[in-house]
Parts: structure tokens; sequence; C-alpha cells
């Protein structure tokens, strides 16, 4: 009987130990718990899902950096001479140019002040001269004259007059049939205008003036650059006098 009882305690034992194991796997495996907070709860750690971060298009959008500032309006360039060159000028900045009674190479006479465009002018004085260099500036200056400043200003009012300085009617004439050009070109064979604004014979010149006449800005080497400060010139004063 004795036997009986411990081998009912034992299997009793065993039973409740074996309904206890299975009430913990039943449970899971328990929640990990992250550390705890100062108030001294634990936080139990988010599922993944909760953690992943949001799509770009939902987080809150970076504004776009400023647009850069609008460039600078242009200026004048200033008219920068060595000595010597300087030496030549007989005007400058500021001054008015010298009017003058000049015939074109169709033989009509103009005033020169007459001829001026009506907001401003360029006017450039030339020479054919007798070296191949000196033929082939000639010929540049009024091509270019046409393209880079009858062509982008010439509906702005802005107007072109060229003088040619010592050469013969007839060869002006060729040039002129060369070339195209349809702005005045007077001739100054004797010189008496030229010696006006110069002390040097040093072609080609290049003059802004205004609707009266006034210098703006000038150059005395005909080059690339002296064509781009010219259309800097030009833009700049437009601006100034809207």
């Amino acid at each position: 009987m004795v036997g009986f009882a411990k081998h009912a305690v034992v299997s009793l034992l065993l039973l409740t130990f074996s309904l206890g194991g299975c009430t913990r796997s039943e449970q899971g495996p328990e929640a990990k718990k992250s550390p705890p907070t100062k108030t001294g709860q634990y936080q139990f750690d988010k599922p993944d899902d909760a953690r992943r971060e949001l799509p770009t298009a939902e987080r809150e959008a970076t504004p776009p950096p400023p647009p850069p500032p609008p460039p600078p309006p242009p200026k004048i360039p200033e008219v920068l001479l060595s000595d010597e060159l300087r030496a030549t000028c007989l005007v400058h900045v500021g001054d008015q140019m010298p009017d003058a009674e000049l015939p074109d190479h169709n033989g009509n006479m103009h005033h020169l002040a007459g001829l001026y465009g009506p907001r401003l002018t360029v006017l450039c004085c030339w020479s054919i001269g007798s070296t191949a260099r000196s033929k082939l500036t000639a010929e540049a200056v009024l091509q270019d004259m046409a393209k880079k400043v009858v062509a982008p200003f010439g509906d702005q009012g802005v107007g072109v007059i060229t003088v040619n300085v010592g050469d013969a009617l007839d060869d002006v004439k060729q040039y002129v049939a060369k070339t195209g050009a349809e702005f005045p070109v007077l001739l100054d064979t004797s010189g008496k205008f030229y010696n006006k604004i110069a002390a040097e014979r040093k072609n080609p010149r290049l003059f802004l003036l205004d609707a009266d006449g006034k210098i703006l800005w000038f150059d005395l080497e005909y080059s690339n650059t002296a064509l781009r400060d010219l259309n800097q010139a030009v833009e700049a004063a437009l601006l100034e006098n809207q």
C-alpha cells in the first residue's frame, strides 16, 4: 500500500511538471525588453516593420536651394591706354566729337552730326593702307560693323558711321562693293576731320557716341577684345538710356 502511495505521488509530480512545461511553450518565447527607461519601466522593442525608414515621398520635402542671383548689368568698359597711345588722342571719354562736313563714297555731302543714330552711334575711322594686313583689316572693319553692330543693335536706335582716312575714292568704292556695306561711308581724304581727333594716323579707331555726339567709350586696338568691349559698351549704354 505504501509503495502504491509513493508511486502515485511521483506520477502526480511528473504530471504537474509536464503541464507546466506545456503552458510555457504555448506562450512562446518571451518578448525582448529594451533597457529600463529613467522611470524604471521596460519598453518592448517594436517590430521590424515599425522601425523601417519612411519612403522618400513621405519624408518632409527638403526646400530647393535659392536660385542664383541675376548677373550684374553690363557696364561700359574703362578705356585703358598706354601713355604712348594716349598721347595720340586729341579727344577722350566725355568730350564732344567734332563735327565735320564730308562726302560719302557716292559724292554726297553730309554733316557728321546729321548721321548720328537716335540713341547711339558707333564711329569707326579706318584706312586701307598698303600692306596685306592693313587691307584685310579694312575689309574686316566694314564686315564687322554690319554683323556686330547693325545686325544686333540697328533696330534699337544704334547707328554706324565709318570715315575712311587718306585713301582714294575708287579704292574705297571697291571695299564698299566687296563687303556690301549699307551704312554711311564717308571720306576724309585730306585728314581735316581726323586731325581734330588724333595726332597720329593709327587706324582703325573705334568710338561709341551718345545721341548728342558725346564720347562714351573708344579704343585704338582693333581686335576681338576691342569688339567684345564695344558690344558690352553698347549694351550698357542702351540700358542706361532706356
